[in-house]
């Protein structure tokens, strides 16, 4: 069953036990988007509970899920760069870990994680 991202992020552990970041409003460059084919059952449960995502009918149309913002993240995730991390470091890292993304998409990436960092410390703390 597919899910609908209700909110502005929801991080999603795929299949692969790999992080994905699901956008509730597309990003300019692209990003997973508000469209989730799978979720865990553990997933399902709390996200549906919190209202984060809802269930809906699968598409018509096979949905087209690889972007380069999304492959930067994972990237960035894969070699242990830390969340508060700037630009010019990741830009290192991902350089020593073999990986080329435009500055662009590392600079959204860089965004995404730092806005996924305050949406989950302010749901903590109840806003």
């Amino acid at each position: 069953m597919p899910y609908r991202v209700k909110c502005p992020l929801v991080l999603v552990k795929n299949q692969a036990g790999l992080v994905d970041y699901h956008y509730g409003q597309p990003m300019p460059e692209g990003s997973f988007g508000p469209y989730i084919a799978w979720l865990s059952d553990e997933q399902r449960e709390q996200f549906l509970a919190e209202g984060f995502v809802e269930e809906i009918a699968e598409p018509a149309e096979p949905v087209d899920v690889s972007d380069p913002l999304q492959d930067c993240l994972k990237a960035l995730e894969q070699l242990g760069v830390e969340l508060s991390a700037g630009a010019p470091t990741a830009r290192t890292a991902l350089r020593k870990g073999g990986y080329s993304f435009a500055n662009g998409v590392v600079a959204q990436a860089i965004k995404a994680r730092k806005a996924a960092v305050t949406a989950v410390r302010d749901s903590k703390n109840g806003e």
